[in-house]
């Protein structure tokens, strides 16, 4: 569904030389899959998310969506950002409507399909509700119901959960699982947490520096749901942990979470 044909990145900076990104990536997604991009901050895993979403163009190489190359966004790629972004002068209901009415839907189907992704992330008794009396939580919950409700093809998140609290964002890599269990929405998901990587995907990609491409292409094979506490989840935290600290790059100390 989605593939990168020898792509690599680099920004111009003010002033000094050009920074490279990302180099020599080569791969492919299927359709259906959740995969994790993981790495420390500055490896590039948000700019990787913004060459599917066709918010910056590759340097060199291809970025190809079913087989057409990436010129610019789509609807049928989506992204959910680490802030909820929702506009505050607009309720809950009319949050998740704003994009529908883009597409020019009206009416009753209108109210009705907003209604059933709320209901969906169990925010349909706060429909009425304004962004600034919900939790940070429930905001995220709302952006990804705004997301859902275009039925996009592929789900692209950037640290969405990152700013939460540890028990709120357990919650809603449940709710997201949930979700995609029934959706099957391919989704890129980007993280720098070995827990929420090795707790949600199927594939994870481990990104190096600007130089390596993609250090490691794990396929995750525990079944779900998956028990954090159990030996075989255990075991796969400390594998990927034992690959960052492989990574041929510098990470600075405190770059990955404990956790």
């Amino acid at each position: 569904m989605i593939a990168f044909e020898k792509v690599a990145k680099t920004f111009s900076q003010n002033g000094g030389s050009p920074r490279r990104v990302l180099s020599d990536l080569d791969f492919f997604i299927e359709k259906g899959q959740l995969v994790c991009v993981l790495g420390p901050s500055g490896c590039g895993k948000t700019t990787l998310l913004n060459l599917i979403a066709g918010f910056v163009s590759p340097s060199e190489g291809r970025v190809l969506f079913e087989g057409e190359p990436v010129r610019a966004p789509g609807p049928d790629r989506a992204v959910v950002f680490q802030d909820a972004n929702l506009f505050p002068w607009l309720d809950v209901l009319k949050n998740v409507e704003f994009g529908l009415k883009l597409q020019g839907m009206k009416g009753r189907a209108l109210c009705q399909t907003a209604m059933k992704y709320l209901d969906s992330l169990g925010l349909a008794e706060h429909a009425k509700q304004y962004p600034h009396a919900l939790s940070g939580g429930m905001r995220q919950r709302v952006a990804i119901a705004r997301v859902l409700s275009l039925e996009p093809r592929v789900l692209l998140m950037d640290e969405p959960f990152s700013a939460l609290d540890a028990n709120t964002r357990e919650r809603l890599q449940d709710e997201l699982l949930a979700v995609w269990n029934i959706s099957r929405r391919t989704v890129v998901y980007v993280t720098h947490s070995v827990d929420e990587a090795a707790y949600l995907a199927d594939r994870i990609l481990v990104l190096g520096n600007g130089t390596s491409g993609v250090f490691a292409d794990m396929p995750v094979d525990l079944k779900r749901p998956r028990d954090r506490a159990s030996a075989e989840f255990l075991s796969l935290k400390k594998h990927l942990r034992e690959c960052l600290a492989a990574l041929p790059c510098c990470i600075q100390p405190g770059a990955f979470p404990v956790a």
